[in-house]
């Protein structure tokens, strides 16, 4: 089972990569919140190839915030979101599990509760089944998979968390927890090997962290540790861990109950404009939602969390 001997949930190490472009600013956001909201070691890797292209500033502030910071070639040079994997292998070699990973496109706004005694592996189930790695189409390619690398082929299935489709397990590699030491090394390797076989290699980590999964004794994550914000209208007050995957969408967040949480990371001026630019953005987060069509029904559910002058300006909207 793990390698745990007394170790609580507060003494986890959650590990996350940062980068150039929006991923500098991302992973600032990512550590202040860290840094702020939990007690949790953590540590960051920074590609070696993208390193020059982060600004001074930032990487004193990651020098600040973080418990480490790591620099290096990734093993994936051809699979930029591999980072992320570097980083939690780099964070399971430092310091005794459990361990946390986390997407660069995240918030923690507190602890999760996971019960870490209780397996090895813990991921939520992807947000969306209709899509390639949850349909009908892929169960050939995932059979070809699982045998080629020793794995043996699940019978049981899991249910996409948004749409709710019973689907092969498939897992959101956003945000990933183990209380052992070898998994993060073990899903590196695993996805390495993946990334060349299959038709789709953009996933190449969540395949292989379904392997992992039938591998090892598992438990499925919920919403609550890992929110998935740009395809959910409301924030519910429970999130411990909001996935947002876009810019567009912490304009909603912002004018949610997480508003105070947001401005002390500095998310909620770094989002500053226009009210006309706010509500651009807002509707096209929503737009990841809801179709054009059902406009009105976007507009009833949002009115509430609006301010007077931006539910205005909705109201004037045309499509």
């Amino acid at each position: 089972m793990s390698d745990l001997v007394s170790n609580p949930n507060k003494n986890a190490t959650i590990s996350f990569a940062a980068g150039s472009g929006k991923f500098e600013k991302m992973a600032v956001y990512l550590a202040k919140s860290i840094n702020n909201n939990t007690s949790y070691r953590s540590v960051v890797f920074i590609p070696e190839s993208e390193i020059d292209d982060i600004s001074d500033n930032s990487l004193s502030l990651f020098d600040e915030l973080c418990t480490d910071v790591v620099q290096g070639e990734t093993t994936i040079p051809d699979y930029g979101q591999s980072a992320k994997l570097d980083a939690f292998a780099i964070a399971a070699d430092r310091y005794a599990p459990p361990h946390i990973l986390v997407d660069t496109d995240v918030l923690v706004f507190d602890s999760p509760s996971i019960q870490f005694t209780e397996a090895d592996v813990f991921a939520k189930p992807v947000d969306i089944g209709a899509q390639y790695w949850g349909s009908q189409a892929a169960i050939s390619e995932w059979r070809e998979i699982y045998s080629s690398h020793g794995f043996e082929f699940p019978n049981t299935r899991t249910q996409s968390t948004v749409d709710g489709r019973q689907i092969l397990p498939y897992y959101n590699a956003g945000v990933v927890a183990t209380s052992r030491s070898d998994i993060p090394q073990q899903w590196l390797e695993l996805t390495d090997s993946v990334f060349s076989q299959i038709t789709q290699p953009f996933y190449a980590d969540q395949v292989s962290l379904a392997m992992i999964m039938s591998k090892f004794e598992h438990e499925e994550l919920t919403e609550r540790e890992n929110y998935p914000a740009s395809v959910r209208t409301l924030f519910p007050s429970d999130i411990s861990i909001l996935h947002y995957h876009h810019w567009d969408t912490l304009y909603r967040a912002k004018f949610s109950r997480y508003h105070t949480t947001l401005n002390d990371i500095g998310v909620t001026n770094g989002l500053a404009k226009s009210g006309t630019e706010q509500l651009r953005c807002y509707t096209k987060s929503l737009k990841r939602v809801f179709d054009y069509r059902a406009k009105k029904q976007v507009k009833r559910k949002i009115i509430n969390d609006l301010p007077p002058d931006i539910v205005e300006k909705l109201r004037r909207w045309k499509p």
